[in-house]
């Protein structure tokens, strides 16, 4: 199996792009879920719940078609730079592997999905040419015909089953509206595949208006049912005509109802005038070769749908239908069996969504629908999942319908009608019933909630419950619940209904780990460590001198998922008495401070350990790099190196760094670049009674790009300092597969607003109005894909009075005279190098150039591309950049 995991990356490329809410109605009893459609956004992977929100958002490039399995895996087409393949993602959205058809043919993305619990199954096409001047009139001898590929393959990436249309299908089937005298002919067109009970195939082929069934085992035909159009049909359809029309045509997503029917959205674009995109659903009679329409929907708007579309069942019965490429606003309605429209979600800003399915999905929550049909206990669980809840019903006089959910996050902007608590668990629970408060009022009896599901990490004797009888409306009040350490669970004394939600009054405060009560640190690197309560993320730390009021420091900090939160702290003065606290922030207020803790800071008696970045930080080779510190005889070192991830942040992250310590003395290491174009920071720390005191500046180096490896930086040089605040020139190699480019400037991970500016295909651009005496890092990405970025440069530029630019604008004479090139500088040059418009990076050799003290002549190979750039390298290993134009 191939992987490509790298492409995708593992994190965000840059700040999330805002992804706008939609604009949900929902109008009556609900099937539980969050709405999948992608793409919402071009480069945004996300679920969508009932009040709009945007949820458990993950920046994946170009994508589309997600599908959910169950509530284990999603799925979903992606691409990065030339490569097209689908992803298996877990249920926080994390990339696990990814699959691409095996042997002959591409990925199309009109179906990949997981098929059972150790395989997938997607669509390919291959292309084959064919001379059809015999079989078609007006056919072309050498035609390029699109032919579906269907494979199953098992998650370690071994095919179990392929199945190759044009073996069993003939180009001649397709509709009259495929003209087969073309060069290139797209004759079948698969859009859509089922699993049906016994393991076989059903197949929606759009271009030749027939769903196939295939036998698993053989790849057989088993039968084939086609609509009006269709040049082959084996079914006799009745009861469905539509103006003359019988049956459908380029149909989507057909499958195999709960109650054994066929189901397919009718897009309808072979139909005569006036065509109404529907929903139709036939009884299938196999032996007898009939299919009967028993029941269809034509959409609310009145639309046609030319292509996309998508119809799901859902688990209490009703049917999602996505909207494709409608041009309205609308992206999906979910109907009931009565033709009636119970939600209906739409974009808030006018324009369509486009998105190819439009699924309902529980992944990331838990929904459990049931029936009440008598006395007794109805606990709200399946084989896999289970909300906690459960119902005692002491009286029913009629069946009754509920949906139960649990919910990962509070809703929007709750609003109490008594005084609200100090925190909210993240969590809320919805209970619906079908038939309103006309069902609900029938039922009499308690409500269950298991702590064992529920798990809130405090005491449980101090959660308190608050719900609201309607999901989005009203006020949250107070409901009187108790709770049963006996059973392990909250008690209620009435059933539940509408949206709950539960908190605490007092909010614990975090406890202080480090530095202990009285103990001395360092002043140059304090490190400051407490655990927060459980399900609490946030933090605010406060310092003060001790017995003083004013803090000398405050600092609001997110904890990881461990809940402990540790920060380091280099501001703080020698010889100081300090005392600290911390209060935890929650849901709604901040919890009373820590109990203060005091401590005291010691004289700086170590310096950091100066780094030396060894001469040249640019364009070095592959292999083993050197670098070289100075500190204190006798004292071991930390070292720490960090490869940016290629589709990482603007900055550095040091906490996924490779950490080694070294011994007493040693003063240079070397550690393996692996890759061309690849960016590598590193930070070096010594060691006093085995506690780091301060780390060292960090300092980085850049490998050569290989053969047309575009988006490297250039210039500045990784490090240089001293680079304009006015007038920073980056610079960066291009390549003629790209055309444009983005590029981001940063001060860091934390950088609340990193700057982005558009350059082309030329390979610089000038950032103007930086901040003095500031680390900048710096990178591209090419813009329409988003697909690959280049490594990660840094400067830091020059105090506010600084009129010193980057060497990327250093005053100096380039001429050229042909293919000889004269440079006169004001520093001393030691190497040349010339970059062609491929970005390729090339050394010009001794023979061809003559190096003096700030002068320098060389002869540039033969070219036919008149713009070439032209490295200059300083005696300080500090790069500058110019465009020539020398007609050669």
């Amino acid at each position: 199996m191939i992987v490509a995991l790298w492409a995708l990356g593992w994190s965000c490329l840059q700040a999330q792009q805002p992804v706008q809410p939609l604009e949900v109605d929902i109008r009556s009893f609900t099937s539980p879920g969050y709405l999948m459609a992608a793409p919402l956004q071009q480069d945004t992977l996300l679920l969508v719940d009932d009040y709009g929100r945007p949820l458990f958002q993950t920046r994946v490039g170009l994508h589309a078609n997600g599908q959910a399995y169950g509530s284990r895996y999603i799925t979903h087409f992606a691409g990065a730079g030339r490569e097209r393949f689908f992803v298996r993602r877990d249920p926080f959205l994390r990339a696990i592997d990814t699959f691409r058809i095996q042997g002959a043919g591409d990925v199309d993305f009109h179906e990949g999905k997981v098929w059972t619990d150790t395989s997938f199954i997607l669509l390919g096409s291959d292309f084959v040419k064919l001379d059809l001047s015999s079989v078609v009139p007006g056919g072309q001898k050498d035609v390029t015909v699109v032919v579906g590929v269907i494979q199953e393959q098992t998650f370690d990436g071994r095919v179990v089953f392929e199945w190759r249309s044009l073996d069993h299908i003939p180009v001649t089937d397709a509709t009259e509206d495929v003209d087969l005298t073309q060069s290139y002919v797209d004759y079948i067109h698969i859009n859509s595949l089922w699993r049906e009970p016994d393991g076989n195939l059903l197949v929606s082929c759009r271009h030749t208006d027939e769903i196939l069934k295939l036998e698993r085992s053989t790849g057989k035909v088993l039968w084939r049912f086609g609509g009006g159009a269709s040049r082959h049909r084996e079914f006799t359809i009745l009861d469905d005509t539509t103006h003359g029309f019988v049956g459908f045509s380029h149909q989507h997503t057909v499958c195999r109802t709960s109650r054994g029917t066929i189901l397919m959205l009718d897009n309808g674009n072979l139909k005569p005038e006036p065509i109404r995109t529907r929903v139709v659903e036939y009884e299938l009679d196999e032996v007898a070769r009939t299919a009967r329409a028993i029941w269809q929907y034509e959409l609310e708007t009145d639309q046609y749908i030319r292509s996309m579309g998508s119809v799901q069942e859902l688990e209490n019965g009703h049917l999602m239908v996505g909207f494709g490429n409608d041009p309205g606003r609308t992206i999906a309605q979910e109907i009931d069996r009565e033709r009636g429209v119970v939600a209906s979600y739409q974009t808030n800003d006018g324009r369509s969504n486009n998105a190819y399915r439009a699924l309902k999905t529980t992944i990331g929550m838990v929904g459990i629908v049931d029936t009440i049909t008598g006395t007794g206990v109805v606990e709200f669980a399946d084989r896999d999942s289970t909300t906690g809840v459960s119902l005692v019903i002491d009286s029913a006089t009629v069946n009754v319908v509920v949906a139960t959910e649990r919910h990962n996050f509070l809703p929007p902007s709750p609003t109490f009608s008594a005084r609200p608590p100090e925190h909210l668990f993240s969590m809320r629970l919805v209970l619906r019933y079908l038939g309103g408060d006309t069902s609900w009022r029938i039922l009499s009896g308690r409500s269950h909630v298991d702590t064992s599901v529920v798990q809130f990490g405090v005491r449980y004797d101090d959660v308190v419950w608050f719900g609201r009888d309607t999901v989005g409306r009203g006020l949250f009040r107070p409901l009187k619940v108790a709770y049963n350490a006996g059973s392990g669970r909250f008690e209620f004394d009435h059933i539940l209904r509408g949206e709950i939600v539960a908190g605490v009054d007092v909010l614990p405060s975090p406890v202080p780990l480090s530095p202990l009560p009285d103990e001395t640190v360092a002043a140059s690197l304090c490190e400051f460590r407490l655990r927060l309560p459980i399900g609490i993320r946030e933090c605010e730390v406060v310092i003060l001198n001790d017995g003083g009021t004013d803090p000398v420091l405050s600092r609001h900090i997110v904890a990881d998922t461990t809940g402990v939160v540790v920060w380091y702290c280099d501001s703080l003065l020698p010889d100081t008495k300090y005392q600290w606290s911390a209060s935890a922030i929650g849901s709604v207020s901040a919890s009373r401070p820590s109990t203060p803790q005091r401590f005291s800071t010691s004289s700086r008696s170590t310096e950091s350990p100066v780094t030396e970045a060894g001469g040249s930080t640019m364009n070095l080779p592959t292999g083993q790099t050197k670098v070289r510190w100075t500190t204190s005889d006798g004292v071991k070192s930390v070292i720490q190196w960090i490869s940016p991830k290629p589709r990482g942040g603007v900055g550095v992250d040091f906490a996924q760094a490779t950490t080694d310590t070294l011994d007493e003395g040693v003063v240079e290491t070397s550690f393996d670049v692996p890759s061309p174009g690849a960016a590598v920071y590193w930070r070096v720390c010594a060691l006093a009674n085995d506690r780091c005191l301060l780390w060292s500046d960090t300092l980085g180096l850049c490998t050569a790009p290989a053969p047309e490896q575009a988006m490297i930086p250039i210039s500045p040089a990784i490090g240089e300092r001293n680079v304009s605040t006015s007038r920073a020139k980056l610079r960066y190699t291009v390549s003629g597969t790209n055309n444009q480019y983005e590029v981001l400037l940063s001060r860091g991970l934390a950088d609340p607003a990193p700057r982005r500016k558009i350059a082309d295909s030329v390979g610089f651009v000038t950032f103007d109005s930086l901040l003095p005496s500031t680390r900048y890092f710096w990178r591209v990405i090419e813009k329409t894909t988003y697909a690959d970025t280049g490594a990660l440069g840094m400067f830091t530029t020059g105090s506010e009075t600084s009129t010193v630019e980057s060497s990327t604008s250093r005053e100096l004479s380039v001429l050229c005279h042909g293919r000889q090139v004269q440079i006169e500088a004001p520093f001393p040059i030691v190497e040349l190098r010339y970059v062609d418009v491929l970005g390729r990076i090339t050394a010009i050799v001794q023979q061809d150039q003559r190096l003096e003290n700030g002068r320098a002549t060389c002869l540039l190979p033969e070219r036919t591309a008149p713009m070439i750039g032209l490295l200059i390298i300083d005696d300080q290993g500090r790069c500058t950049y110019r465009w020539l134009n020398c007609n050669i």
